[in-house]
């Protein structure tokens, strides 16, 4: 069983005395259901599981039902789902009910969130599963790299990388060139639970590259056309151009064009987008769900490629972009990239709390040196600006290098600036 943030909030709620909703999203193959079932199974006895999805007599049985709601009956969707069940609504006391994939059926997630789930004070508690709606109060994303670190024995370092990043100091040089080689296995990796499980050894047989094929695969089964034109185009767009070009479509394609698939992937939370200086809402980069899947693709489609090319700089670079990319939607925390009228660029300039804009530049080995970051400190006046380098910590002025390992710690960013004086 994997370790994940989430399961703190999800027994929280099983343990709670009192009824009412969990509102679970996140992408197919996140690992939703899974951790759901490993922690309802560890935590209750009284479980009833219903998926929409593959079960298309509940489907159906709720979509039909559905087109009688009447708000002034109470405990309408209780007594649809003993109904289901055949069995007296009082029955449903003390238990914990999932509806997974509960978009499938229209109007049912809105149902629930306008009903009552206390019955003669006897508690219910409902746990609804979505694929599609992002918008759900809580949300899955794959691994990170501390929760990656939780299901091997290196766990303590997730809080060693932590204490030296809020205290700006460096780890022991062996010990930092170790968690920067499992930072770029993990980048490799990603953090779909099936590819972690796999390559960690924990769970099945497949191999990482077949199960990141067959995810690639799930998602342009499901992708309208012009939703997979732009998936598929991404890994290229990131590796080869400051921005998504849709001239490298077709010529003549333009933003408007696919538009509304790309707000379409966005919505199913396949892809996240950065705008250029936070106002140039047609000049984008577009990123790909995981790391792992990014690189898998990149292997697969990129022409010429060499061993020493699948670790270059330059790859690194782009799969920590996407990886920050993730944090920072996470997190809530406003991003997007900066592009002079010359050719400096700044991976991602975020908005970080108590600190304000902040540029970050991924420094990697191998790459040319570049003047990015004073390129943008020339135009802009900021507190700070990081280097998320594969160098260990340093301060230099209002520069800021940060061992890339540790960019989940950059909510806290603020907390070096006092501890350091910045």
């Amino acid at each position: 069983m994997l370790i994940r943030k989430m399961d703190s909030a999800i027994e929280r709620f099983i343990k709670k005395k009192t009824g009412g909703i969990f509102s679970l999203c996140g992408i197919r193959n996140v690992g939703k259901t899974t951790m759901v079932l490993n922690l309802i199974n560890k935590n209750a006895d009284n479980v009833l599981y219903i998926n929409f999805e593959t079960d298309f007599d509940a489907f159906k049985f709720f979509t039909d039902e559905l087109r009688y709601y009447d708000e002034k009956i109470d405990y309408f969707v209780l007594k649809l789902i003993a109904a289901y069940y055949q069995i007296d609504v009082m029955m449903l006391a003390n238990f914990i009910i999932i509806f997974d994939e509960v978009k499938k059926v229209e109007g049912l997630h809105e149902f629930v969130q306008k009903s009552r789930f206390e019955i003669e004070n006897s508690p219910i508690k409902l746990i609804e599963i979505s694929s599609e709606d992002m918008t759900f109060k809580h949300r899955l994303y794959p691994i990170s790299f501390d929760e990656y670190l939780m299901q091997t024995d290196k766990k303590w370092l997730v809080d060693v990388i932590r204490t030296h990043f809020l205290e700006l100091r460096k780890m022991p040089e062996m010990l930092h060139d170790e968690i920067i080689g499992l930072f770029e296995e993990y980048l490799i990796c990603g953090g779909m639970p099936q590819a972690v499980d796999a390559y960690l050894g924990k769970g099945t047989s497949h191999n990482v590259k077949t199960i990141q094929k067959n995810i690639i695969e799930l998602i342009l089964s499901e992708g309208s056309l012009y939703e997979n034109v732009i998936f598929k185009l991404i890994p290229h767009e990131l590796y080869n151009n400051d921005r998504f070009k849709f001239s490298d479509i077709r010529k003549g394609s333009t933003y408007n064009i696919y538009e509304e698939a790309i707000n379409s992937l966005i919505q199913k939370g396949i892809i996240n987008k950065y705008v250029r200086n936070d106002k140039d809402s047609k000049l984008i980069r577009l990123f790909y769900p995981d790391s792992g899947l990014l690189y898998s693709y990149l292997c697969a489609s990129e022409s010429k490629i060499t061993e020493e090319w699948k670790k270059s700089g330059k790859i690194i670079r782009v799969l920590i972009s996407n990886v920050l990319s993730w944090y920072f939607e996470e997190k809530r925390i406003k991003q997007y990239f900066w592009q002079s009228k010359g050719k400096a660029v700044i991976d991602c300039v975020a908005q970080l709390d108590g600190v304000g804009i902040t540029p970050i530049d991924i420094i990697t080995k191998g790459e040319p040196y570049t003047k990015n970051t004073a390129s943008y400190m020339e135009n802009n006046e900021i507190r700070a600006a990081i280097k998320l380098s594969y160098k260990d910590s340093f301060k230099e002025g209002k520069v800021f290098t940060i061992p890339y390992y540790a960019y989940y710690c950059l909510e806290d960013f603020e907390s070096v600036l006092i501890n350091c004086g910045g």
